[in-house]
């Protein structure tokens, strides 16, 4: 068993590897933000939830690695039917979606998260990773699993704008909307919301995990079609 790995979001540039490019000072478009980023600066979208807090007080960042990139993987490639079976020389890796999609993976490759839970007698595989939250212990998988739902990312909700519908996304744990306007300063609900943020900070906060494409097209047999479409459009286009 592993704990997984937190990464703290400092204000830094750019990465290792691209420190030939690394600015001391910098300015953002917006001038109200401006005086409120420490040098090296990073200028981060207004009203974007980048934390949740842990037992210490910690902000949590979560990381994600992206198999899409590269055209490594892609929905259209890998996604079937809930009533088709993986082609040969791939391996269920679990479920989609609420439509029953399923996601097959080369044989070769690790299956992304696919099951999630609090309780610790049920995470009784050998790859597994935790995390400790405010007020409980979560645990996840990533074996290849019949019956494991994949998991697309963790993300930040709250009441003020609730973004991440209870269809696509469980709820991990809650909060208030005051310990989010504590750890994300300056620049959250800016211009988003029509009143005062800190008038309802007793209001709750959500940490929540989504399948992936929280919100967008899930039928397989509709996204081939829009991809025709699509195809067709940039041909013409160039």
């Amino acid at each position: 068993m592993q704990k997984i790995k937190i990464n703290f979001m400092w204000s830094s540039y750019c990465s290792a590897k691209y420190s030939s490019y690394h600015c001391s000072s910098s300015s953002c478009s917006n001038n109200d933000d401006s005086k409120n980023i420490s040098s090296p600066r990073i200028c981060n979208a207004e009203n974007l939830l980048l934390y949740w807090d842990d037992t210490t007080g910690n902000k949590l960042y979560y990381k994600s690695v992206n198999n899409t990139d590269y055209k490594k993987i892609s929905y259209l490639n890998n996604a079937i039917t809930a009533n088709e079976s993986c082609p040969i020389g791939k391996k269920m890796c679990g479920i989609l979606d609420n439509l029953g999609n399923k996601l097959c993976y080369h044989e070769y490759l690790n299956c992304p998260l696919n099951y999630i839970t609090t309780n610790k007698s049920d995470a009784n595989y050998s790859e597994v990773g935790w995390v400790e939250l405010k007020n409980k212990t979560v645990y996840f998988i990533h074996e290849a699993r019949e019956k494991g739902k994949i998991i697309g990312g963790f993300f930040v909700d709250s009441d003020l704008l609730l973004k991440y519908n209870d269809e696509d996304c469980e709820i991990l744990e809650e909060g208030t909307v005051g310990e989010l306007l504590l750890i994300h300063p300056y620049n959250l609900y800016r211009k988003s919301i029509g009143y005062d943020p800190h008038e309802r900070r007793t209001e709750k906060s959500y940490l929540k995990w989504c399948v992936p494409g929280v919100g967008k097209e899930k039928n397989i047999a509709k996204i081939r079609e829009l991809k025709v479409v699509f195809d067709f459009n940039v041909t013409t286009n160039k």
